[in-house]
C-alpha cells in the first residue's frame, strides 16, 4: 500500500536492513528513519519478469495479487520464513499459478514441504507456465 513507513538500516551490513519489523531480532548498529512506501501491484501487473528480495513482506505483497495479474508476469522470489512460506503455498494453491523451488532442483511445488523457508533454500519461481522456462 502506498504510505510511509519505518526503515531500519542495518550498519555495516545493508543487505539485512529492511522495514521495521520484518525481522524479530535485527542485530549490530541500528539506524532508523521513516521512507515512502508504495503499492507494488501496479508494478508488478506492468512487468514480464519481477524479483523480489523484501526481507520478510514478501507475503503480504504475494497474497495481495489475484490470478490474473500472473497471467503476464512471473516471478523469481526469496522467502523469508516458514510462516512466509504458509501464507504463500496456500495463496497460490488456490490460483492457477505454479511454484518451482530452488530447493528441489527447479520442480514443481506439489506439497508444503517442498518450499524454500529462507535465503539458504534458494528461490522460489512463480509462473502459469507448465514447467520452467530455462529447463
Amino acid at each position: 500500500e502506498d504510505g510511509t513507513h519505518e526503515f531500519t538500516r542495518v550498519l555495516g551490513n545493508t543487505t539485512g536492513s529492511h522495514l521495521t519489523g520484518a525481522k524479530a531480532s535485527p542485530y549490530g548498529e541500528l539506524e532508523r528513519f521513516s521512507v515512502a512506501v508504495e503499492n507494488a501491484l501496479p508494478f508488478m501487473a506492468w512487468a514480464d519478469l519481477v524479483k523480489m528480495d523484501i526481507e520478510g513482506h514478501e507475503a503480504d505483497v504475494l497474497c495481495a495479487t489475484d490470478a490474473a495479474l500472473w497471467q503476464r508476469t512471473d516471478a523469481v522470489v526469496e522467502v523469508g520464513s516458514a510462516g512466509n512460506a504458509d501464507r504463500i503455498h496456500a495463496h497460490f494453491e488456490s490460483l492457477p499459478v505454479n511454484l518451482f523451488a530452488q530447493n528441489t532442483a527447479w520442480q514443481r511445488v506439489e506439497k508444503r514441504a517442498d518450499m524454500p523457508e529462507s535465503h539458504r533454500d534458494g528461490s522460489l519461481f512463480i509462473s502459469t507456465k507448465d514447467a520452467m522456462p530455462w529447463f
